[in-house]
């Protein structure tokens, strides 16, 4: 399946009920709205300080691009009312394979629906039925698992953690004495600069190799020399991993039925995020090469839509 997050604006439930009657179907493919919406501040459009945001669903061979040429169309045939602006416009704020979950409008906040928004996720973790689990995971592409880590499993993950972050560190001053970490970009298998001062680093031991000191190598090469080198809070961090979190019955068995293959055939990656002093604000954003998409995952990014984009990321 395919879905489209798209911002309107100025935000009108009216042109949003004529985009439903209107856009529903493309190339004889139909379209499902959701009857969910939200609204966003718009910082960049002055003297229009809320954005409508509305999902659509339908097949994957639908594209961003061909949605947004349908609600343009649909825009020409809207029946403005006198207290209405004529200059309405739409963005595609996002895509996904997978139904995109909106946070209810404030007045919608204390609803009851818990299949409304972010409600079906959240109210999803106090339930112990595998199947609202699963079902969540499949529809939302998300679920939130509430405490399952005790306090002390907690602070020993976070020693962890920080133990992981010094180590590596020190490792960049020996072997990458001239790299001003936390100002120039750089790309290693084990660790790479977010900006300034903010960092995402590999935690398991599936990348287990250190960048040696070549003169030869560019700083940001992913490819550079390295020496295989399994230390000691991978391992430990792959074990806690493991044992308090892949361990947990309710934890493995909604994996396996989510993606329909034993823990053996299942990857995956541990990794933290962390910013030191001085760091520059960074909102939630998505990025990376899996933002493109792919043919064989069935949706694409609208740039790439055009240049016959093959790659499976």
């Amino acid at each position: 399946m395919f879905c489209a997050l798209l911002g309107i604006i100025p935000p009108s439930k009216r042109i949003w009920k004529h985009l439903q009657n209107e856009v529903t179907t493309i190339n004889d493919t139909p379209l499902q709205w959701s009857n969910e919406h939200s609204f966003a501040p718009d910082d960049d459009k002055e003297g229009s300080p809320m954005t409508l945001l509305v999902t659509v669903n339908g097949h994957d061979s639908i594209t961003p691009h061909d949605i947004l040429s349908a609600v343009e169309t649909a825009f020409s045939s809207f029946s403005f009312s006198i207290e209405e602006e004529e200059d309405y416009s739409c963005e595609v704020w996002a895509s996904a394979p997978a139904p995109l979950p909106l946070r209810p409008p404030p007045p919608q906040n204390n609803s009851n629906n818990n299949n409304e928004g972010y409600n079906a996720i959240t109210n999803a973790q106090y339930t112990k039925n595998e199947k609202v689990i699963v079902n969540t995971i499949q529809k939302w592409g998300i679920y939130l698992q509430n405490s399952l880590l005790h306090e002390t499993q907690l602070q020993q993950l976070q020693t962890l953690v920080q133990y992981a972050i010094q180590h590596m560190h020190e490792q960049l001053a020996i072997h990458r004495p001239t790299l001003k970490v936390g100002v120039d970009e750089f790309s290693f298998r084990e660790i790479a600069s977010r900006s300034y001062e903010r960092f995402d680093l590999r935690l398991n031991n599936h990348y287990a190799a250190v960048a040696t000191n070549d003169e030869n190598d560019d700083v940001d090469d992913d490819d550079a020399a390295t020496t295989t080198i399994i230390s000691p809070w991978q391992k430990e961090t792959t074990a806690f991993v493991e044992q308090h979190i892949l361990s947990d019955d309710q934890v493995s068995s909604t994996i396996q039925n989510v993606l329909n293959a034993t823990m053996e055939e299942i990857n995956y990656d541990i990794s933290v995020v962390y910013s030191r002093p001085g760091a520059t604000y960074q909102g939630w954003h998505a990025d990376g090469n899996y933002i493109k998409g792919s043919n064989d995952a069935g949706w694409w990014n609208i740039d790439n839509n055009n240049n016959n984009n093959n790659d499976n990321d």
